[in-house]
């Protein structure tokens, strides 16, 4: 550290009391669990500050049933920072609501005016299991507390899923105990969404195939000097998609064959699996 002339004002360290921001997340260090610090304010930022009333369970539905803008639906998605993607299908819904409410709008409800009512219903849903994640922790290490190598194996698990209004791929990290059993941790998701542009489900499944083969990439190469990755498995709900895997790149138009290329390349054949969509932790509705 010294040799970049910084220097150490203080460190962190789990066990200790009190809570830490880490990478857009709360630290309890006591337990050593990471929790969204998710404050949704529906006011205006004056000189720095954030003003006016704060989201919580119990003021929720009647801030709803009020004015509620396009530009305030905005303000609150701003403000769900997920950098890991724990709560990717919870963002991702109020993403896709604010798209949708913007496409079906436009031009006939102002950006401070109230939205539809129709909308509202959804809208307090959302909030609600927004505010319930809000109090959820979970462990900061990946690594179960069984494993006592200094660098462990783990399987590398990744889905994918699309629809006609979003994709998504999600990476999980899988370690064998010694009873025979597994445990499977969350290392990272994300989600498109597709927003005025319309593609057909295949070409969406093969957009999720294409973002979890990146994904994979990029978790991996993070996590390499801690744990060993003995195998990977993607998996997917589309069995177009794995029979296009199949074939030459060559043999489809330029979207497909592009991205069947760049997945080819980057993956063995063996290495692709079909899940059925009930077991797919990427699936989207």
């Amino acid at each position: 550290v010294s040799l970049g002339s910084f220097t150490v004002k203080g460190w962190h360290a789990s066990g200790e009391d009190g809570e830490s921001k880490v990478l857009g997340y709360k630290w309890k260090k006591k337990d050593d669990t990471f929790g969204p610090r998710w404050k949704i304010h529906l006011g205006e930022v004056k000189r720095g500050v954030k003003c006016g009333v704060v989201l919580n369970l119990e003021n929720y539905e009647e801030e709803i049933k009020g004015l509620f803008s396009k530009k305030m639906l905005l303000s609150v998605v701003a403000q769900l920072y997920d950098p890991i993607g724990f709560f990717t299908p919870l963002v991702l819904n109020l993403r896709n609501l604010l798209s949708t409410i913007h496409q079906e709008t436009k031009g006939q409800v102002g950006e401070e005016a109230d939205i539809p009512v129709l909308y509202k219903d959804k809208l307090t849903w959302m909030i609600k299991e927004i505010l319930l994640a809000a109090q959820e922790d979970f462990p900061r290490s990946v690594i179960p507390s069984f494993e006592e190598e200094e660098k462990p194996k783990a399987i590398l698990v990744g889905f994918c899923d699309g629809s006609t209004v979003a994709y998504a791929a999600s990476a999980y990290l899988v370690f064998k105990r010694e009873d025979g059993g597994h445990e499977a941790n969350l290392l990272y998701s994300t989600a498109k969404i597709l927003g005025s542009r319309r593609f057909t489900v295949p070409r969406t499944e093969l957009l999720s195939a294409e973002l979890l083969v990146k994904l994979v990439k990029m978790v991996e190469d993070a996590i390499e000097d801690k744990i060993e990755v003995v195998e990977r498995l993607y998996l997917s709900d589309s069995e177009v998609v794995l029979k296009q895997l199949k074939l030459q790149a060559g043999l489809f138009d330029l979207f497909t064959g592009l991205r069947v290329d760049a997945i080819q390349t980057s993956t063995e054949p063996e290495e692709w699996y079909h899940v059925a969509s009930e077991d797919n932790s990427a699936d989207l509705p």
